[in-house]
């Protein structure tokens, strides 16, 4: 016969209930366990086998201090006191994140909420659940080491960084930018501009927010602040942060102080401009003061010549070589006026740089100089497929011509060799113009290319000492540099570059 007890509906609706807190207690999520007033576990579910690798028979009866590192069991056995002596803990039915100890010996993150059960007779019993929270806390703690990196390298930084949100208030600000506002970083964060600094400022500091973060670009400006010693300017590189959809949420900022680049710059525009002045009235006077002597001089040679002419019958050998060489210092100097002239006129009478055709200025230079290569006796050698380059044509013929006149002019006893070749570079085109004549001692290599410096008399080499001077100044107008490399008995090889950008130099003016 059944028992009456279990048959009444009362008995029944407790056995369901049982048997669905047990399926509740089995399949809860995190590990539970019921300890009694003394501290010692009454019933733990298979959860907690998993978390801390106990059997279940080995943690009934224990005390649930087992589970807590020995540096802070005691602290925990207070606080259980405390709790079962107080009902409405600060711990009722709060999360308490502390490190639990598994069976092994290794610690785990936990967080435990605890709820108090009263059963007949005054018995209270506690229900902890606990949760495993070791990735989430190595998480926070991986994340807390970044951003105490993150401070330490903002801090070290000699230049201001700082980040905004969006609505331009301050998150942070490293240790320069503190200094820069005498504020510290408790004092800025939460502070927009209009708080830091004064309304002009401000507003030119937001305009330049809201243009990065309305466009989405980094951009680079020159803000101005005030300095311990006066106004700064800073380069202010901004550039947005973005969420995870791409969208700008928050703007950093990196400041460089350039104040001192920026007065250098204009001291150096100011230079330039004095430079360029004084260059063109340099070049006005040489053309002026060269056009004027030509007169006197063709008067001072001609009546030197007239006067052999007339009363050439009355001088004796002395008289006849005075007018010589009167004759011949008034041609000298209007061959040295012209050359002067010539250099002048680089700068002053230069044409437009335009796509130019090396092989037909070559071809034009030699065709010219075809009367002294014969007479020299001279072989000339020239690369193939020569470049078109952006060029004063007239110029960078001269520029040849006077490179291949002088190896015919400067050599010994060997018929002259000259060879003139070319390299592609990545950002220009290098011509050397070779010969096999007397050659120059290194520490002339760069005084042959000033005005009127020769390295021999006119007697042994005829010239004015002013045609390799026309070759540099003709070649840095074009944006390029010349220079020679020699041995003595050798020859010589000199060097051009000549930019392959378009618009490169200067045109004539």
């Amino acid at each position: 016969m059944p028992d009456p007890d279990l048959a009444t509906p009362t008995a029944v609706h407790l056995q369901q209930f049982e048997a669905q807190f047990k399926q509740l207690f089995e399949a809860a999520p995190d590990a539970v366990l019921v300890s009694d007033q003394t501290g010692r576990i009454v019933l733990v579910n298979a959860m907690v086998s998993r978390m801390f690798g106990y059997d279940p028979g080995e943690l009934i009866g224990a005390p649930i201090e087992a589970l807590v590192p020995e540096r802070k069991r005691a602290t925990h056995v207070a606080d259980r006191a405390g709790y079962y002596h107080e009902p409405r803990s600060r711990y009722m039915g709060q999360g308490i994140e502390l490190s639990a100890l598994r069976k092994d010996g290794t610690e785990i993150d936990v967080e435990i909420s605890l709820v108090p059960m009263e059963l007949e007779e005054g018995t209270r019993l506690v229900v902890s659940a606990v949760r495993d929270i070791s990735d989430r806390k190595r998480a926070e703690r991986a994340l807390r080491e970044r951003e105490e990196l993150l401070s330490a390298l903002l801090d070290s930084s000699p230049a201001v960084i700082y980040i905004k949100d969006a609505t331009g208030r301050y998150l942070k600000a490293n240790r320069r930018f503190q200094e820069l506002v005498h504020l510290d970083s408790g004092t800025i964060v939460g502070k927009t501009d209009r708080e830091l600094f004064n309304p002009a400022r401000a507003a030119v500091f937001s305009l330049h927010d809201r243009e990065v973060l309305s466009t989405g670009e980094a951009r680079e400006f020159d803000e101005a602040a005030v300095g311990d010693d006066g106004e700064r300017i800073y380069l202010s590189s901004k550039f947005p942060l973005r969420d995870a959809g791409g969208q700008s949420y928050a703007l950093c900022g990196i400041l460089t102080d350039i104040t001192d680049r920026k007065h250098m710059e204009e001291a150096l525009e100011r230079q330039a401009r004095d430079l360029e002045r004084s260059n063109a009235e340099l070049e006005q006077f040489a053309y002026v003061a060269s056009h004027d002597l030509q007169e006197p001089l063709r008067m001072v040679a001609s009546y030197a010549q007239l006067l052999a002419r007339r009363y050439g019958g009355q001088l004796d050998d002395d008289g006849k070589d005075f007018i010589e060489f009167m004759v011949d210092g008034a041609r000298r100097m209007q061959d040295l006026i012209n050359a002067l002239l010539a250099f002048s006129r680089v700068g002053t009478r230069g044409k437009p740089l335009v796509a130019t055709d090396i092989n037909a200025v070559v071809s034009d230079v030699l065709a010219n100089l075809q009367t002294a290569i014969n007479e020299a006796d001279a072989e000339i050698t020239v690369a193939k497929d020569m470049p078109t380059v952006n060029a004063d044509t007239t110029q960078l013929g001269q520029v040849f011509q006077n490179l291949v006149s002088n190896a015919l002019k400067f050599h010994a006893a060997p018929p002259p060799r000259v060879d003139i070749s070319f390299q592609r570079l990545d950002s220009e085109v290098e011509f050397v113009v070779r010969d096999n004549g007397i050659g120059i001692e290194p520490q002339y290599a760069e005084r042959i290319f000033l005005l009127f410096q020769r390295l021999h008399t006119k007697q042994d080499y005829p010239g004015t000492g002013i045609g390799l001077a026309i070759c540099k100044k003709i070649i840095e107008r074009h944006g390029g540099r010349i220079w020679v490399e020699s041995t003595p008995g050798q020859g010589s090889a000199f060097h051009f570059t000549i930019p392959l950008r378009a618009g490169e130099g200067q045109s004539g003016q």
